[in-house]
């Protein structure tokens, strides 16, 4: 018997929430039962965009304020809104949370101040989340589960009689099974994947991540450094040297980086290429062994470079890896989207992981686009 798992979804006007809307609507095994938009609560769907609920395709429901849908208590709430406001949610106890935003990916309250701008109002509760990187799980802070018992709304069509009240008993300690799972920032994910199975056979100083995105990575609300005036025929870095996405990348290898972002005038898309000293081990062999058996990321062959246009539009993730003859560095360069990788379709992988499903359902993986 197939199982159906409920979703909810708050923040979905955003670029993640209309991004992880269009994943749970392809999702086998998840059916969508609340979308909350507090500035678009009461309106139908299409008022998001007009390929919704057209065509035959998964019924849309209309849109409700971001507390009702919060209040719908599904199985799964993927969470999109902005680092303080999600800061302040008080998640479901009955439900996995997997929050999109920055406001639970530190462990350390005070670091709230200083990368994020507020203080933390629940600093005591960051402890309860864990940060969702599926492939890189147990090399830093706790383990998310492959598979933490969650037990889904629906069986086969039919509501389970038992399922509410089990799941309220199951639910009580999801803290301590993982169940509020903090998504990572779009670049800390491309330069951990190219790091992560490194730290222990890289020199720890000195390491640089040079990375560029494009202009949905600042969001969906308009403001001057992503006005068409600027972006266009230009790159440029921003945050130098300040951006919060180095916080988690230090928290997770256990040393600091020197990172700087840039803009690209283009929609989406990330590359981040990352300077390091190899402690002695070939890394090449080590990336391609930690990776040997993902669906996601893929460890490409010697001389192929990592590209933009190849990972747009997806949930992938390239890596190459080069030798600097000069310097004796290596250098490790991966590709993915923002809003796939690293975001919407990251939430959705980890959302699988906690249910049990294949981990690929409902991923964008395949295809050769131009």
């Amino acid at each position: 018997m197939r199982t159906v798992a409920y979703a909810s979804i708050i923040g979905a006007s955003g670029y993640t929430g209309q991004e992880t809307l269009d994943r749970v609507l392809a999702h086998p095994e998840l059916e969508l039962v609340a979308v909350g938009s507090d500035s678009l609560a009461g309106q139908p769907a299409t008022a998001l965009d007009p390929r919704l609920n057209r065509n035959g395709g998964r019924r849309v429901p209309v849109f409700i304020a971001n507390e009702a849908a919060l209040a719908c208590e599904a199985d799964v709430t993927f969470v999109c809104l902005g680092h303080e406001e999600a800061a302040a949610l008080r998640p479901s106890k009955r439900s996995v949370v997997v929050d999109l935003s920055g406001a639970h990916r530190l462990r350390d309250a005070t670091l709230y101040d200083e990368w994020y701008g507020f203080s933390h109002p629940h600093p005591s509760e960051l402890g309860d989340w864990v940060y969702g990187l599926p492939e890189l799980m147990g090399l830093g802070g706790r383990e998310l589960p492959a598979s933490a018992g969650v037990r889904p709304g629906r069986e086969s069509g039919r509501l389970q009689g038992s399922a509410r009240s089990e799941s309220a008993r199951a639910d009580s300690d999801r803290r301590q099974q993982g169940r509020l799972v903090a998504n990572p920032g779009c670049y800390a994910t491309a330069a951990l994947l190219a790091l992560g199975p490194l730290r222990e056979a890289i020199e720890p100083d000195g390491v640089v991540v040079d990375a560029k995105s494009g202009m949905t990575g600042a969001g969906r609300i308009p403001k001057a450094s992503t006005h068409a005036g600027f972006v266009l025929e230009n790159v440029s870095p921003y945050k130098v040297g300040a951006h919060q996405h180095v916080a988690e990348m230090a928290q997770l290898l256990g040393f600091p980086v020197s990172f700087t972002p840039h803009l690209l005038p283009i929609r989406r898309g990330l590359i981040a290429t990352c300077y390091v000293q190899s402690a002695g081990p070939d890394l090449r062999s080590l990336l391609e062994a930690h990776y040997a058996s993902s669906d996601v990321v893929t460890v490409l062959p010697v001389g192929v470079t990592p590209e933009i246009g190849r990972v747009q539009g997806t949930d992938a993730a390239e890596l190459g890896v080069f030798s600097d003859r000069f310097t004796g560095r290596t250098i490790v360069v991966c590709a993915i989207d923002n809003l796939g990788k690293g975001a919407a379709g990251q939430a959705v992988q980890n959302a699988n992981r906690l249910f049990g499903f294949a981990e690929t359902d409902g991923l964008r993986l395949s295809g050769v686009r131009v």
